[in-house]
């Protein structure tokens, strides 16, 4: 009895110990700080701790307990694991084009070049989709501020990503070869931004499940993701700021024609191919000169930085998305309780 008169209202309601509760509550067991109805939104200070939301009739006692996704509104944590199973099979579509194309796949079905974008680009809006699924802002206001966001963040760095990936898509396509570089530049910078943002809300969902070994991975893989673009937007300077000399130039018919590339031999010596026009490509070979060494060693190095942090940022999005599924579970058992 001693016990339980030290106890809130709510507590003794629910036998909740009072050092549990994440908000203070008055001496009449009133909310006594700013604090967000978890369905609506709605500032639930002064309302009793055992009492409903005037808003939305949710019980007050659901916003009490801290921020953790569990006592989230269910709907929208099956929203974001949805949005989880978008960017998934946008990884898995992405490797299998990725390959279509970097195989030479489309070549040999006798593909046109200009209609390679038209295949490959619609598929990226599988990733994308994902992505504004899982930035649906929570509807209790957790977690949202004035100004600038990781969740808002990505809300445009990833549309902007697609766009600018387009633009170079038909670039290449359309053999705009000026443009190829510029905007593979363009697109690096963008994309250090977007995984800034994206890792970062990654980590801050991951901090309310709570699962501190996950937040931990989200933060390493980005700052790891971080330095490998650092390192590909190095390379890709170098070859703007710095093209190999070219000589022994030799034309051939071909009946396909994709984009300009960059084969590296060795260290000191470089192929290039390009259209001619009409059907031809032209093949030049020539030196890098003496960075040639470290050109290849900067190019290498990204290499190695995505593949071992890619396969890690996949398995990370696989445990996000089970904890959201399961997070999404506990809050529908919850929310579907009267008490």
């Amino acid at each position: 009895m001693d016990d339980q008169a030290n106890l809130s209202p709510l507590a003794l309601a629910r036998r909740i110990p009072e050092q549990a509760l994440a908000v203070p509550l008055d001496a009449a067991g009133r909310v006594d700080a700013d604090l967000p109805c978890r369905k609506c939104g709605y500032n639930l200070r002064g309302q009793l701790a055992e009492g409903i939301c005037p808003e939305c009739a949710t019980p007050v006692g659901r916003a009490l307990q801290g921020d953790y996704l569990k006592f989230a509104d269910p709907k929208w944590l099956e929203t974001l694991a949805s949005g989880m199973n978008w960017i998934l099979w946008g990884v898995v579509v992405g490797v299998i084009t990725g390959g279509l194309v970097g195989g030479g796949v489309f070549l040999c079905m006798a593909l046109p070049a200009n209609l390679v974008p038209f295949l490959v680009l619609p598929l990226g809006l599988i990733p994308l989709i994902g992505y504004w699924k899982i930035t649906t802002p929570d509807p209790s206001g957790v977690g949202e501020r004035d100004g600038v966001s990781a969740r808002r963040l990505i809300r445009v760095t990833q549309p902007l990503s697609y766009a600018v990936t387009a633009v170079q898509q038909f670039s290449m396509a359309w053999r705009v070869i000026a443009l190829v570089q510029p905007v593979a530049l363009l697109n690096g910078v963008v994309g250090i931004v977007n995984v800034l943002a994206s890792f970062t809300y990654g980590r801050q969902l991951a901090l309310r499940i709570p699962d501190p070994q996950m937040a931990r991975g989200y933060r390493t893989v980005m700052w790891a993701m971080v330095a490998g673009l650092v390192l590909w937007l190095i390379w890709m300077a170098w070859m703007i700021l710095s093209p190999p000399v070219l000589t022994n130039v030799r034309t051939t018919s071909s009946p396909i024609v994709t984009s300009m590339s960059a084969v590296y031999v060795s260290p000191q010596q470089t192929m290039k191919v390009q259209s001619g026009g009409a059907g031809t490509v032209v093949y030049s070979t020539g030196t890098l000169g003496p960075s040639g060494g470290a050109l290849l060693g900067v190019g290498c190095a990204f290499g190695i930085f995505s593949a071992v942090f890619g396969i890690w940022a996949i398995v990370l999005f696989f445990r996000l998305r089970r904890a959201l599924i399961n997070a999404a579970q506990e809050a529908r058992a919850t929310w579907a309780s009267k008490a």
